[in-house]
């Protein structure tokens, strides 16, 4: 039985060990494959591009907002395609030199794992929608400092009517408002809110 443990042990580190060996001569003896391998994956991820780009294209003629990801995911797309250039280019440099197994093993190496950012940002690019409706022009606006100058209004206006309610006031004035019809909207807001309206003078500056 200890037998049977030891060869198990030494079948997992000659395992941990010869995966890495195997690997690494891959890089070498697969030299063409590895960079084939990275050319394909980035032809058919620009073809996937093109789509999305069909899609933001339309989306930015509605007057939509592309999505952040979308934007920085065909960003990723375009530059692994330059690096996919290069590393194509430079394999077209070592065949033509003498034998240089360093050079190889470097470019396979680099080529492979290209490859590999190239199939995730496939799976990256799998968008259900790009964009998403811009707000109409103004709505901002309307929705929060339009808003807010209207509580202010109304906050100024009852402030206004609780001082008049008060007996002892028998003058107000208007300063400011140039507009002759809200003037008199103001005049009028004073005498329908305030039971002592009758009473009370209405001073006008400008």
């Amino acid at each position: 039985m200890a037998e049977n443990i030891a060869y198990a042990i030494l079948g997992r580190i000659g395992k941990y060990l010869v995966d890495p060996i195997v690997l690494r001569l891959g890089y070498l003896f697969c030299f063409n494959n590895n960079i084939e391998n990275l050319k394909d994956q980035v032809q058919k991820l620009e073809t996937m591009r093109d789509g999305v780009q069909v899609q933001v294209d339309a989306a930015r003629r509605n007057v939509e907002i592309v999505g952040n990801d979308v934007e920085e995911w065909m960003t990723s797309v375009d530059n692994i395609r330059e690096v996919a250039d290069r590393i194509i280019l430079e394999k077209t440099e070592i065949q033509k030199g003498c034998l240089n197994l360093k050079s190889r093993y470097a470019l396979s190496r680099k080529a492979t794992k290209r490859t590999q950012v190239a199939v995730e940002l496939r799976q990256d690019g799998k968008f259900e929608k790009v964009s998403c409706s811009a707000l109409p022009m103004g709505i901002e606006s309307l929705s929060s400092r339009s808003f807010k100058e209207f509580e202010s209004r109304v906050s100024t206006m009852n402030e206004i009517i609780e001082t008049l309610k008060n007996d002892q006031v028998s003058m107000i004035g208007i300063c400011g408002v140039n507009s002759t019809k809200t003037r008199w909207k103001i005049r009028e807001s004073i005498m329908l809110c305030t039971s002592n309206g009758d009473r009370i003078s209405i001073l006008e500056e400008f």
